[in-house]
């Protein structure tokens, strides 16, 4: 059973709504945001240091790669 989600912006909400996701095995997600992440973003975002000037799309598929999830995340590169 295929569940597609879009998911766009990758910050606030997004960046811990993504892990949750792909903790359930149900969704194939597609993750849309052209941000970058900034040192002020770490304090409230699932973020950290190490991620900072790199794209958060790319920043959360291998941040969600860690749980080991079947189904491929979408990022920007992917989609060219």
């Amino acid at each position: 059973m295929d569940r597609n989600v879009l998911i766009i912006g990758v910050g606030g909400i997004g960046s811990y709504l993504v892990p949750m996701l792909m903790k359930t095995k149900l969704y194939k997600l597609t993750l849309a945001d052209p941000d970058i992440v900034e040192d002020k973003n770490i304090c409230y975002q699932n973020f950290n240091v190490g991620m900072v000037g790199h794209k958060k799309v790319n920043c959360c598929s291998v941040h969600s790669n860690v749980i080991r999830h079947a189904y491929p995340i979408l990022t920007e590169s992917k989609i060219k």
